[in-house]
């Protein structure tokens, strides 16, 4: 017994140390969340005449609040700017919302043209990029923002954004944050984008120099993203906006984080979606870096908290202390967790938020396990393995994502000209 006992016992206070790095880790992390979103950190204000700007916006299915996610770019005050709005599926519902909105956008701001374009599929294997390859074709102007269809701008936020894009800076992206939400999937996404996304973006910016981009949002010039490798750098490519910002910062370009938070809205989610999404993000930080990826569940002290109390009720002969310092672990988390709701959001947290937390923290600790085993991912219906630095290559090893095909060949000179 004593044999099964003692490596039980040294679970148990590994997982204690553990947690208790993490909550270190995490308020650290909340520190450089604080330095990013700094006001002291706002640029001047752009001499002269703002740029021209084009909005690129891919779409799939009908997100939550599609049609006011939509209007709140495209009734932005900004002198100059378009918006194209693209599907790779002609009967897609979302294009039906897009119509509805530019007919709204023609009657109220008749100087903004909303574009609606059907993209079909380029070949390559990450159907976002493949949008975004024919709308950047489709753009009037060499400043581009790239918006996903589930961002819900604040008045302000394209003066601003662009604002951030001056000297050597060669793209702006942002720390994001959700509203809305009104069932457990979507206060499970709320609560990971503040806990772990939020944390884990601004602690690579401020404490090690790289920032991680998530493409929710990213601000660059067409003739930049060409000198770096173009869309054919990540057409087949799962975290293409990560690759993405580190070619422009292996350029000599600059790559920041704006000092505002960015919103995304999701009401409702099912939690299949939650489970697969992250994932299918898990895998993806996995082949980008194992080293970070192994050091994950450092972000999620609560989880390692509990374990370690079960684990403690099993070993059973710990000191009495241990069981009150594990809850009061848990409660400090729960602290920073919700001053960081605050910092972000801009609110107090609601209870139930707080009462999901652990459950959230428990089934992202078992989406990361699976993540370290797992090659496939289940993308729009599509199954892909997930290869080195996150490129995407077919189940049937029959072709690597690297390799050219005619299709692409056709947009890359389009590009070009």
């Amino acid at each position: 017994m004593q044999l099964i006992v003692e490596p039980l016992e040294l679970l148990v206070w590994a997982l204690f140390v553990l947690a208790i790095v993490g909550l270190a880790l995490c308020w650290l992390s909340d520190r450089a969340v604080a330095r990013v979103l700094s006001p002291q950190r706002r640029r001047a204000p752009v001499a002269g005449p703002m740029p021209a700007l084009s909005i690129l916006k891919p779409v799939k299915g009908v997100d939550d609040g599609l049609r006011e996610n939509l209007l709140s770019i495209a009734q932005q005050d900004y002198p100059l700017f378009e918006v194209l709005i693209g599907a790779e599926d002609p009967d897609d519902p979302a294009l039906a919302v897009a119509r509805e909105v530019a007919r709204e956008v023609a009657a109220t701001h008749p100087q903004v043209k909303v574009r609606i374009h059907v993209c079909p599929s380029d070949g390559g294997l990450n159907p976002k990029v493949s949008i975004l390859r024919r709308l950047s074709i489709l753009a009037r102007h060499d400043l581009v923002l790239i918006s996903d269809s589930n961002v819900r701008a604040r008045p302000g936020y394209l003066a601003a954004t662009v604002g951030e894009l001056s000297g050597d800076v060669g793209l702006v992206s942002h720390l994001v944050a959700s509203q809305g939400e009104q069932n457990l999937a979507a206060v499970f996404e709320g609560l990971h984008l503040l806990t772990f996304v939020a944390r884990a973006m601004a602690l690579t910016s401020v404490y090690l120099g790289r920032p991680c981009v998530v493409g929710k949002s990213m601000l660059l010039r067409l003739s930049a993203l060409h000198r770096v490798g173009g869309w054919s750098l990540v057409r087949d490519v799962l975290a293409e906006d990560y690759a993405i910002g580190r070619a422009f910062s292996q350029a000599g370009l600059q790559v920041i984080h704006a000092p505002e938070v960015l919103f995304t809205f999701n009401r409702h989610w099912p939690l299949a979606r939650f489970v697969n999404r992250h994932l299918r993000w898990g895998q993806m930080r996995r082949r980008v870096c194992l080293g970070a990826y192994l050091c994950e569940p450092l972000f999620n002290p609560t989880a390692l908290f509990f374990l370690a109390a079960m684990a403690a009720v099993a070993a059973a002969d710990l000191p009495g202390w241990f069981l009150p310092a594990c809850a009061l672990g848990v409660a400090l988390k729960f602290r920073i967790d919700r001053l960081l709701w605050r910092r972000m959001r801009g609110e107090d947290a609601p209870a139930r938020a707080m009462l999901l937390a652990l459950p959230k923290d428990l089934l992202v600790l078992g989406l990361w396990a699976v993540g370290l085993v797992r090659r496939t991912i289940d993308w729009r219906g599509n199954v892909l393995l997930v290869g080195p630095g996150s490129r995407l290559m077919r189940p049937t090893g029959s072709g690597l994502l690297g390799r050219r095909r005619r299709p692409a060949d056709a947009v890359d000179r389009m590009e070009a000209a």
